[in-house]
C-alpha cells in the first residue's frame, strides 16, 4: 500500500523542456547514468537493486526510477544533467514483476505492478489513491493488472489483466483547478473488452481510416493503418495521397515531403503505391477498381481496369490482392505483369490447405515479406514462416520461431544457420550451432580440416568417441600409429585396434583385445589373420566369437574337426545345419548327428527317412514331438504306424489326429481300449467350415466319438458330442445317465423338444420331489411343455396318494386329483376306452375323498351324521385303493372315546386291524381317564394318557 503524505516536492518540478540529444541509461548494478550530446557519461543516481524501469517526464524535467525491489524514486533533473532525489517510496506488489507506468497530463503517475489495483500518484498535490476493476462490471475477483496506458485525446485510461480483459476508465470533464472532484471519483469504469491470454503490454495509438461514401451503399471501409510515428495529425486526403503534419526532425520510411511546405508530408493510398504519378484516366480506373473490390463486384472491377496496360498498375493491384486475399484476381494480375515465376509459385501453393498460406506465397513473390510473415503466423504455419525467415536472411527470427513453435525443424534450422555462419566466416558461432544440430561430429572436422591444431584442441575438449575415432583415422593415415592407437583406445574402437596390431605383427595383443571386448568385427578380422597363417583351431574359435559360423563350419569340414562341427552347426543358420548334415551323411559316420541336424533345420521328411533307415528310434521320438497339423500327412501317418508297432498308442493317436485321419485315430482308441480325453475328443471334432469331411461324415464321426465316451462312462463328454452331431435325444439320454440334475434341467430348457421335456420330467420324478418344491414345479412345467397331459395326470394322481399316505391331507389330495382329472380330460389318448376307464377311476377317487372330507367337516355340527357317513364309506368296495381304512376307523374310535362309549371301540379297532394300516387316535376329556389307563404324570386335573389296544392302536388323552 502507499504510505505517502502531502509534501511540497511539487515545487521542485519545473515546467518546460530543453531540446537536446542527451538521455539516461541504467546498468545492471542499479546505477543511473546521464549521457550528454558529446557522449560524456555521468553517474546521477544509485539504487540498492537493478533498475527495472526508467521514466522521464519531459514536461516536468523529472526522472522516475523503479527498481527490481519495487522501490520508486523521483529525481529532479538539472540543466547540467545532475539529478536530485526528492521522493522515495516503496510500492507494494509482486516482487520481480515488471512495473508499468503511465503519465496523465504531466502530473499524475499511474503504476501497474501485477496487483488487482492501479495506483495513482499526483506529483503536484502529493495525493495518492487506487482504482480497481469491479466484479459487477464483468471482472473476476483478484484479477491482476499487468500493464497500463493513457489516451490523452479521449481521456481514457486502459489496463490489461492476466485474464485477458482490457479495463477502461473514462476521466470525467472538469476544471483543472478543482480538487474536490479529483481522485478516484473522477474516473468512470467502462465495459471491459474480452481478449484471449494474459495481456502483458497495452498502448494507445491513432488509426487512420478511409471510406467510400455512396448513397446506395453508405460508408464502406476501404483501408485502415496506424498513424505513422513521424506524423502528428492528418490534414486531408487527395487521391492518390494522404497529407499529414510532420513532427520536426523526424522522417518516415514512406515519407514524401511536399516541396512547397517542408512541415507537410504525404503518403500514397494503399491502392496507389507505385502509381503516385499516374495520369487521371489511370487514377480514375484504380478508384473504380478499388470501390468495386470493396463491395465485392469483381466483374465490374475487372471491367474498370481492362484497358490499363501499365505493369506498375497491375503490380499494385496484385499487392491489393494480398490485403483482400483474392487469389483469383492475383492470378490475372500476375499474368498481366508477365510474372511467370510468381504465377508458378502461386499454382504450387494451391496444395496448402490454409488460405493465408497461399496468400503468403503471393506476398513473397511481390516482395511483401512482412505481410507474408503475418499471414503465416495467423494460420499457424510456423514451418513455412521458418523457411521464409531463412530464405530472407533473418536467421535470429528463424531460430526463435523454430525454438518456440516449429521444434520438429529445430535441428534443421540450427544446421542451416551453422552453414550460413560458416559461409560468413563466423566459425566460432557456426561451431556452436553445429553442436546444437547434433552434426558436429562430421561437420566440425570438415570445417576445421585446414586448422588441425584447433581441430585437435576441439576433439580433446569434446571427449566424444566419434570425434576420437575420426582423429585416430586421420593420424593412422599420417602413419602416426602410436597416437592413432591411443585415440582408438579412447574411442573403444576395438576393431581398429586389432587391425593395427595385426598390421604391426603383434597378433597376441590383438587376440587379447578380441577376447576381452567380444567385438564381432575384431574377432572376424583376427580369425582371417589366423586362417591365413593356417592356425585352424584359433581361426575357428574367433570365427565362432564373431558369429561367422559358416566360415567356422567350412574350416571344420576341410580339416576334419567333426566334434566342433556339430556344435557350430547347431548355433548357425538352417542352411549351415543342412550342409553339416549332408557332410555327416556322405561320410557315413555319426548318423544320429545328421538326423538331429536335419531335424533342427526343419527338414522333417529327410530326418525321418534317415532315422527309419538307420533305426534311430530315440531320434524318431524327438522328431515326432515337433510334428503338428502343418506337417506332411503321409509323414505323420508313417510315424503313427511306427509308434503303433512299438505300442505307443497315445503318440500314434496324436499323429493320426494331426494328419486329420480321424476315423483311424478313433478306431485305434477302440481297439486298444484307450480312454478318450476331452482334449483328444476336441482334436477329433471337425469344424463345420472344414472341407476335410462332408457334413454327414462329420456327424457320423461325432456320434462314434460319443458312443465310445458312453461305453467309457464319460457321459458329459458324450452329451457334448451328441449335441455337436445334432442328436439331442441321445445327448439327453447320456446326460440322464450322468445324473446331473442341474444340467438335465438346463439342457431340457434350451433344447425345446417334446421328447426331451418328457424324458427330463420322468427323470425328475425319480428324485425326492416331495422335499424339493422346485423339482416338482419343473416336472409340471416339462410335462406341460412336452404336451404329455396323460403323464402329468399320473403325476398329479401320485401327488394325491402321497398327500394321503404321508400327510393324511385329504384336502390337498382332492385338489391334486382334480388337476389330474382336468389334464387327463384334455389329453389325446391313443385308446379312448382306456382313457374313459382312467377318468372313471379318478372320478371315483375324487368322490370318495370328497365324502370323507365332508364327513370330517360336518362332525362339529352333527357328529351322528358324520359317523353314519364314515360307516357308509367303510362299506364301499373300492375304499382301500383311495382312502386309508385306518384313517376312517381312527376317526370313529376317536369319536367313541370322546363319547366314553368304550364298548363301540373294540369293533372299530378290529376293523382297523383288518385294514392293515396303523393309525393314532386322540381322546380328549376333562375328566379322569378310563379304567385301566396309565397316567403319564402324577397329579393334575387334566391327565394325558396313552392307550394301546393289542399293540395296534395308540390313544393319547390330551387335557383341555
Amino acid at each position: 500500500m502507499f504510505n505517502w503524505r502531502k509534501s511540497d516536492f511539487g515545487s521542485f518540478l519545473k515546467m518546460g523542456s530543453q531540446e537536446g540529444l542527451s538521455f539516461f541509461v541504467s546498468l545492471m548494478d542499479g546505477t543511473v547514468h546521464y549521457v550528454d550530446e558529446k557522449g560524456k557519461t555521468t553517474q546521477v543516481a544509485s539504487t540498492d537493486s537493478s533498475v527495472q524501469m526508467l521514466f522521464y517526464i519531459e514536461e516536468r524535467e523529472a526522472l522516475v526510477v523503479v527498481t527490481q525491489n519495487l522501490l520508486l524514486s523521483l529525481y529532479v533533473v538539472r540543466p547540467e544533467g545532475e539529478a536530485e532525489e526528492v521522493m522515495k517510496v516503496k510500492l507494494s506488489g509482486k516482487t520481480g514483476h515488471r512495473a508499468d507506468i503511465a503519465l496523465i497530463e504531466g502530473s499524475v503517475l499511474v503504476t501497474a505492478i501485477g496487483e488487482p489495483v492501479l495506483r495513482f500518484w499526483d506529483l503536484e498535490g502529493g495525493e495518492n489513491y487506487v482504482l480497481s476493476p469491479e466484479e459487477k462490471c464483468g471482472f473476476e475477483k483478484a484479477e491482476n493488472i499487468n500493464c497500463v496506458s493513457y489516451c490523452k485525446a479521449k481521456g481514457l485510461l486502459a489496463a490489461g489483466t492476466d485474464k485477458g480483459r482490457v479495463a477502461m476508465w473514462r476521466k470525467l470533464p472538469g476544471p483543472q483547478s478543482s480538487r474536490v472532484a479529483e481522485g478516484k471519483d473522477r474516473w468512470t469504469l467502462q465495459t471491459p473488452t474480452e481478449l484471449e491470454g494474459n495481456i502483458t503490454q497495452i498502448k494507445t495509438d491513432v488509426v487512420i481510416l478511409s471510406f467510400f461514401v455512396t448513397e446506395e451503399h453508405g460508408f464502406l471501409l476501404q483501408d485502415s493503418f496506424p498513424r505513422p510515428p513521424a506524423y502528428q495529425n492528418l490534414l486531408g486526403i487527395e487521391v492518390p495521397h494522404y497529407y499529414f503534419i510532420r513532427k520536426p526532425g523526424e522522417a518516415d520510411g514512406e515519407d514524401q515531403v511536399d516541396s512547397g511546405c517542408p512541415c507537410v508530408g504525404r503518403r500514397p493510398l494503399r491502392d496507389f503505391v507505385g502509381l503516385e504519378d499516374c495520369d487521371k484516366p489511370t487514377r480514375d480506373a484504380m478508384l473504380h477498381f478499388s470501390f468495386f473490390v470493396t463491395i465485392g463486384d469483381m466483374d465490374e472491377a475487372f471491367k474498370s481496369i481492362k484497358l490499363i496496360k501499365s505493369e506498375a498498375v497491375w503490380e499494385n493491384m496484385a499487392r491489393m490482392c494480398v490485403k483482400t486475399q483474392r487469389l483469383d484476381v492475383a492470378k490475372v494480375c500476375l499474368g498481366n505483369m508477365g510474372h511467370a515465376r510468381g504465377a508458378r509459385a502461386l499454382r504450387e501453393a494451391e496444395q496448402e490447405p490454409e488460405l493465408e498460406a497461399r496468400v503468403a506465397m503471393l506476398a513473397i513473390q511481390l516482395g511483401m515479406l512482412e505481410d507474408a510473415g503475418q499471414l503465416y503466423r495467423k494460420c499457424g504455419r510456423y514451418d513455412l514462416l521458418n523457411k521464409l525467415y531463412q530464405a530472407s536472411d533473418q536467421w535470429q527470427k528463424a531460430v526463435e520461431v523454430a525454438e518456440l513453435h516449429d521444434r520438429i525443424h529445430l535441428r534443421a534450422t540450427y544446421y542451416n544457420y551453422a552453414r550460413h555462419l560458416e559461409a560468413s566466416a563466423d566459425r566460432g558461432l557456426a561451431l556452436s550451432y553445429y553442436e546444437k544440430s547434433d552434426t558436429h561430429r562430421f561437420e566440425v572436422p570438415r570445417m576445421l580440416s585446414e586448422d588441425l591444431q584447433s581441430l585437435e584442441l576441439y576433439i580433446n575438449k569434446m571427449k566424444d568417441k566419434t570425434l576420437w575415432r575420426w582423429w585416430a583415422q586421420y593420424l593412422e593415415s599420417q602413419a602416426e600409429m602410436d597416437a592413432a592407437l591411443r585415440y582408438y583406445e579412447l574411442a573403444q574402437d576395438y576393431f581398429s585396434l586389432v587391425r593395427i596390431y595385426c598390421f604391426q605383427g603383434n597378433i597376441q595383443k590383438a587376440a587379447e583385445i578380441a577376447n576381452e571386448s567380444g567385438n564381432w568385427a575384431a574377432s572376424y578380422h583376427l580369425a582371417r589373420q589366423y586362417e591365413s597363417q593356417e592356425e585352424v583351431r584359433q581361426a575357428v574359435h574367433f570365427y565362432s566369437r564373431a558369429q561367422a559360423f559358416n566360415n567356422a563350419i567350412r574350416l571344420c569340414k576341410e580339416n576334419g574337426l567333426d566334434d566342433q562341427l556339430m556344435n557350430l552347426a547347431l548355433l548357425s543358420s538352417p542352411e549351415d545345419m543342412t550342409e553339416a548334415a549332408l557332410y555327416y551323411e556322405d561320410k557315413g559316420e555319426h548318423m544320429d548327428r545328421a538326423v538331429m541336424l536335419y531335424h533342427k533345420a526343419g527338414h522333417f521328411s529327410k530326418a525321418l527317412e534317415l532315422a527309419f533307415a538307420t533305426q534311430q528310434f530315440v531320434a524318431l521320438q524327438l522328431i515326432a514331438e515337433d510334428l503338428d497339423e502343418r506337417s506332411d500327412p503321409a509323414l505323420l501317418a508313417r510315424c503313427s504306424d511306427f509308434f503303433t508297432e512299438h505300442s505307443q498308442y497315445e503318440k500314434a493317436v496324436e499323429l493320426l489326429l494331426a494328419a486329420k485321419k480321424y476315423h483311424e485315430a478313433l478306431q485305434l482308441c477302440l481297439e486298444q481300449n484307450m480312454t478318450i480325453t476331452e482334449e483328444m475328443a476336441e482334436k477329433m471334432t471337425v469344424s463345420k467350415d472344414s472341407k476335410d469331411l462332408s457334413e454327414e461324415s462329420r456327424r457320423q464321426l461325432l456320434e462314434q466319438i460319443a458312443n465310445c465316451c458312453m461305453r467309457q462312462g464319460n457321459y458329459h463328454l458324450a452329451t457334448k458330442k451328441y449335441t455337436q452331431a445334432g442328436n439331442k435325444l441321445k445327448a439327453m439320454r447320456a446326460l440322464l445317465k450322468s445324473g446331473d440334475t442341474e444340467k438335465i434341467m438346463f439342457f431340457a430348457g434350451v433344447s425345446r423338444q417334446k421328447e426331451i421335456y418328457i424324458m427330463a420330467a420322468n427323470y425328475l420324478q425319480s428324485l425326492d420331489w416331495r422335499k424339493e418344491p422346485e423339482i416338482m414345479k419343473n416336472i409340471i412345467s416339462f410335462y406341460t411343455k412336452g404336451r404329455a397331459l396323460d403323464l402329468l395326470a399320473g403325476f398329479y394322481d401320485a401327488c394325491a396318494q402321497v398327500e394321503i399316505d404321508e400327510y393324511q391331507n385329504y384336502d390337498k389330495a382332492h385338489g391334486a386329483l382334480t388337476e389330474a382329472y382336468k389334464c387327463l380330460s384334455k389329453a389325446k389318448a391313443k385308446s379312448p376306452l382306456d382313457q374313459e376307464t382312467k377318468l372313471a377311476q379318478l372320478q371315483s377317487k375324487m368322490t370318495l375323498v370328497k365324502r370323507f372330507i365332508q364327513a370330517r367337516r360336518t362332525y362339529t355340527e352333527d357328529p351322528k351324521e358324520a359317523v353314519r357317513q364314515c360307516g357308509l364309506l367303510l362299506e364301499e368296495p373300492e375304499l382301500e385303493s383311495t382312502i386309508r381304512v385306518g384313517d376312517v376307523c381312527g376317526f370313529l374310535v376317536q369319536h367313541y372315546l370322546q363319547a366314553e362309549d368304550f364298548q363301540m371301540v373294540r369293533p372299530w379297532r378290529g376293523l382297523g386291524m383288518t385294514g392293515g394300516r396303523p393309525c393314532r387316535c386322540y381322546w380328549q376329556s376333562p375328566l379322569s381317564p378310563p379304567q385301566g389307563a396309565a397316567s403319564s404324570r402324577r397329579g393334575g386335573a387334566s391327565p394325558v394318557a396313552v392307550f394301546d389296544f393289542l399293540g395296534f392302536f395308540s390313544f393319547e388323552m390330551i387335557s383341555n
